[in-house]
């Protein structure tokens, strides 16, 4: 494929403010630590009550979810009982996990361990982590945060993260993912829900009573209980409680409420006495040494002020105590510029999202601490980070960025020390504790938030604090992906023209594009839109900037069918819609070269132009035709862009940079779809139809959460529900089949949905989850984007599901091997000369393509200004009086053939 108009890469080291990358020579691992960069795990609080949220409260109501779950199952019925079943296959990654937060050593073999992932499943190694398999991927018991083993060796998990995202306290008002209770297994295989633990809120701790074996669970309703290994719960105290621990002897220290309580007699309640020498906090994490159970340890987090800026939980202290908690000193005072282990300085501090605490097992005077970084305090040296954030292969010193549970097997002549953090599990491998290495494989944990597939069969997707990722579909049998772009990863788009092309973003609008297939990732703003950005390390304020890809059509049908002809990457017309503080903006020439501020040129180099005003913008679609852009926002609006192909975009018609082409029209097309202040998380668009659109809304406690209308181009269109039976949860994504409008795939907080009958006035909805292989469904979990791609113009499509929690997924039930038959089939290239050339009144074209054809003429910026249809018996001529001076290409399709020449019009 001819690139010479594409990026000329040169030796480029690129730098983000404040951070730096570490690149493995082995898994090609980029990392950069989110909290580098942004204000470190609110935007993704912030997020999730965009999307989930009751638009009146911003939270998530237990009793909604629950609700949500009754509904589901009386659905259940309908399951796979459509004349269409879609059925999945992971497709990767399987070198990545996602966040993980709690993990079990099994007390009889120390080679068996447990885990999970919070919003995925719960996963087993009998090989001390070397390869994780899921448990749990059948069931719908997703979310875990806590786990304990029972003295008869059963294993019980908590779910429900939100007293760790967007906490406001008590058992509901959470944007994070609400708990479904407990759930147990005997045979360290299957689980059941242990009843009536649904409503104990976020499970956020689980410990067992070292003398009488009892039970324990900090969740969000109170510290419980239970004596019958884990079949009934008792609750002690009522508050939120994020952390119990206990010594050896039995004397129990537990966090509930913001404050540390200490007692005697675990079972009763009176016997918990406030700790007031701790004072008060954010949050605090608590841990005893298991070599001296007199030894115990508290650090905590808070508001703290700080070279003139103020952290909302930056370190506050570490405490020590070795009378078993009676009297305390405090060790380390509040963060300093030497030892943060919970802040980035200059940014944000988040431990209230990230904290971890623990003692050396054979060694009282050595603390372990995670947060975004990992720190370590001993009774000789004092406090030091320890190790750093960049987890590689080649690495033994780096743990993934923001740790959240530490823990020992303490069974060999050397301990081993496990780390749960936002990438998974890292163990320790030497003697000293001191490196680090990642043991995730098989741990399919990613958070993706959006994704993009090649004809391929090639996809990137974006996800939470684990980059964005590049599954190449060469690595059977391993699924296994390589970083492309460090930190938060959100929307990304590969090009069907070319799929070398692709881009992708991290946190806060830092958009990227790389010519070479994500070997390098590359800015291309240009002058215009960065003089509209925040700052140069942080364009917007949002957490997920929405952007969207379009490209011409014909020319990406004509090179899948007979490849690829001078010229094509011009007539392509590559362009990216991208929103921003102050509205949304193109991208003219995606695919060309980078901005040259001292040369600047509107044919070659890519250029950015605004097109829209409006803010608050959640998704951004394109209609095939590339003529119109749908715009979709966080407070309930639908917008509608028309007349961007006839538009001029040059900076001599629009010399400010925040002009508007005056010949565009921008239509609000809200009125009828009655969604209220509602996040409209998507619009699919009929690819045979532009007028027939599919609308998708977010947050609970509603009723409504699809809408179609057949005529979205015109100035009032009709909305209407199609609901049906699907269950009142959030849907995030939408697509509609592009060989059978009927067929909808929607992606929902519960999994994949979809319907066959789509026109209907009441479609039926049926959870689409199976598997290729029967024991691998698809996991019942957030899916925030579904997307299409078609390999070849008459087959169906391939269907990927990017799911927030269990990876992503594939579907191929929609291709067909039975070629359809085009109405005008082009198998060939031939050549074509133009003459005169340069052409003043007429130029004839001289070709072999013979009957009925179409002629269309494009100008360098790829756009069509002429077409016409004849019929050919030798020469073709044509009128060029009414095209200005200037460079065009003139492309002829024929029956069987296509041709394409270049043409030069000087009057």
């Amino acid at each position: 494929m001819n690139k010479k108009l594409l990026l000329t890469l040169s030796a480029f080291s690129l730098l983000l403010l404040g951070s730096f990358a570490f690149i493995s020579l082995n898994e090609d691992r980029v990392y950069t630590p989110r909290v580098t960069e942004v204000e470190g795990a609110s935007g993704y609080a912030q997020y999730l009550a965009t999307v989930r949220g009751n638009e009146h409260t911003g939270t998530v109501a237990q009793e909604d979810v629950l609700a949500v779950l009754d509904e589901i199952k009386e659905q259940s019925s309908l399951k796979q009982k459509v004349d269409w079943p879609l059925k999945w296959e992971f497709k990767g990654p399987d070198n990545f996990g996602g966040r993980t937060r709690c993990l079990v050593i099994d007390k009889d073999d120390p080679n068996v361990m447990y885990t999970g992932g919070v919003s995925g499943a719960a996963f087993k190694t009998t090989n001390k982590g070397a390869s994780w398999r899921p448990l749990t991927i059948n069931d719908d018991n997703f979310g875990i945060v806590s786990m304990v083993q029972a003295p008869d060796g059963s294993i019980i998990y908590g779910t429900g993260e939100g007293s760790y995202v967007g906490v406001t306290g008590g058992e509901n008002g959470t944007p994070g993912f609400n708990g479904f209770g407990m759930f147990k297994s005997t045979d360290g295989e299957t689980f059941a829900p242990i009843a009536g633990s649904t409503g104990f809120g976020n499970i956020n701790v689980m410990e067992r009573h070292p003398v009488s074996g009892d039970l324990y669970a900090g969740t969000s309703g109170g510290l419980r209980r239970s004596t019958d290994n884990g079949e009934s719960w008792d609750l002690i105290r009522s508050g939120n409680c994020r952390d119990v621990k206990f010594n050896k002897d039995g004397i129990t220290l537990a966090y509930i409420g913001g404050v540390i309580y200490r007692s005697t007699d675990a079972t009763t309640a009176n016997s918990y006495e406030i700790l007031t020498a701790l004072g008060g906090s954010s949050r605090s994490g608590i841990a005893w040494s298991d070599s001296d159970p007199d030894f115990c340890y508290v650090v905590s987090v808070a508001s703290i002020t700080f070279d003139g800026q103020t952290y909302n939980s930056a370190l506050s202290g570490l405490w020590k105590s070795s009378d078993a908690g009676v009297t305390w000193t405090k060790e380390v005072n509040q963060i300093s510029r030497f030892f943060p282990p919970f802040t980035i300085i200059g940014l944000q501090s988040q431990g209230t999202y990230n904290l971890a605490i623990a003692v050396h097992p054979r060694d009282k005077d050595r603390v372990f601490i995670g947060g975004i970084d990992f720190a370590e305090w001993t009774a000789d040296a004092g406090p030091k980070i320890v190790g750093n954030r960049f987890d590689s292969p080649i690495n033994p010193f780096g743990i993934h960025s923001d740790k959240h549970y530490i823990t020992f097997d303490n069974s060999g002549d050397v301990p081993i020390m496990y780390i749960c953090n936002d990438g998974g599990i890292s163990k320790t491998t030497n003697d000293e504790l001191t490196n680090y290495t990642d043991i995730s494989r098989g741990l399919i944990t990613t958070q993706f938030y959006g994704i993009a597939a090649d004809i391929n069969g090639k996809v990137l997707g974006g996800t939470q604090d684990q980059s964005t990722m590049y599954l190449e579909n060469e690595s059977f049998p391993r699924k296994r992906a390589r970083t492309v772009l460090g930190g938060d990863g959100f929307h990304c788009e590969i090009s069907q023209f070319d799929p070398e092309i692709m881009f992708a973003e991290s946190q806060y609008g830092n958009l990227r594009r790389s010519v070479n297939g994500g070997d390098d990732m590359l800015s291309i703003w240009d002058n215009r839109i960065s003089s509209s950005f925040a700052s140069s390390n942080r364009p917007t304020g949002y957490f997920s900037n929405a952007f969207d890809l379009w490209e011409n059509p014909n020319v990406v049908d004509s090179v899948t069918t007979r490849g690829a002809n001078e010229g094509d990457e011009i007539l392509v017309d590559g362009r990216i819609y991208f929103a921003t503080n102050n509205g949304v903006w193109m991208c003219k020439n995606a695919f060309g070269e980078r901005f040259d501020p001292v040369s600047p040129d509107d044919t070659s180099m890519v250029r950015w132009f605004r097109v829209s005003t409006v803010r608050s913008v959640h998704s951004l679609e394109t209609t095939l035709d590339g003529n119109s852009l749908f715009i979709t926002t966080t407070n309930g609006n639908v917008f509608r862009i028309d007349s961007l192909l006839t538009a001029q975009f040059d900076t001599l018609t629009l010399p400010d940079a925040n002009q508007i082409s005056p010949t565009l029209r921008q239509t609000e097309i809200t009125d009828g779809l009655s969604v209220g202040s509602r996040t409209v998380t998507s619009v699919a668009i009929d690819a045979n139809d532009p007028n027939r659109v599919v609308a998708t809304v977010g947050n609970y406690n509603n009723t409504n959460y699809v809408y179609i209308t057949e005529n979205a181009l015109d100035v009032v269109p009709t909305w209407r529900s199609i609901q049906g039976n699907l269950p009142r949860f959030p849907v995030y994504h939408a697509v509609i089949s592009s060989d059978d409008p009927d067929v909808i795939i929607l992606g929902t907080e519960f999994g994949v949905w979809a319907t066959s009958n789509g026109s209907s006035a009441a479609p039926t909805w049926a959870e689409s989850l199976e598997g290729v292989n029967s024991d691998e469904p698809l996991p019942r979990c957030p899916v925030f984007d579904v997307v299409q791609v078609k390999s070849k113009t008459w087959s169906g499509p391939s269907i990927y599901a990017g799911t927030h929690g269990m990876g992503i997924w594939e579907s191929t039930s929609l291709l067909t091997n039975v070629r359809e038959e085009p109405t005008a089939t082009v198998d060939k290239k031939i050549g074509m000369v133009a003459y005169p050339n340069p052409a003043k009144d007429v130029v004839r074209l001289n070709t072999d393509i013979k009957g009925d054809y179409t002629l269309t003429v494009y100008n360098m910026s790829g756009q069509q200004v002429l077409n016409t249809t004849g019929a050919n018996n030798g020469t073709i001529s044509i009128s060029v009086e009414s095209l200005v001076n200037g460079n065009y290409f003139v492309e002829v399709i024929g029956r069987d053939a296509k041709a394409v020449s270049k043409l030069i019009v000087q009057h």
